[in-house]
């Protein structure tokens, strides 16, 4: 049979690693940190292909984080009172998924500038 609390264990598994996949994406990825830097954001010098792909995995974490917050809510509520799910929640995810959220809006804006500025040329 299973442990109490093996859904708690085997989602903190898969959080650990999708915490290594989104430090790598903020830090690692010159894609983002080389092109979404508050200067090109500024002046709209932004790379569209680069935008697409920071569109992209930032949605596919976004997407990954907040499905696992519904699975370790209902895993942690099991076993500890609201309190202390709701502390957990926080600390581990809310950062994350605020940051993704942030970094989705500036690229999709940036998009929507690129794709103004390239209509006004034309």
């Amino acid at each position: 049979g299973r442990f109490p609390g093996a859904r708690i264990f085997q989602g903190v598994h898969v959080l650990v690693n999708l915490d290594a996949e989104y430090v790598e994406f903020l830090k690692g990825d010159s894609r983002y940190t080389g092109w979404m830097t508050d200067y090109h954001v500024r002046r709209n010098f932004t790379n569209p292909c680069h935008l697409e792909f920071i569109i992209h995995v930032a949605s596919r974490l976004l997407e990954e984080f907040t499905k696992l917050h519904r699975e370790m809510d209902s895993a942690l509520s099991e076993i500890y009172d609201p309190g202390t799910v709701e502390e957990w929640l926080e600390v581990h995810f809310k950062s994350h998924i605020d940051k993704l959220t942030e970094i989705l809006g500036t690229a999709k804006n940036q998009v929507e500038r690129s794709c103004r500025k390239k209509q006004n040329s034309s």
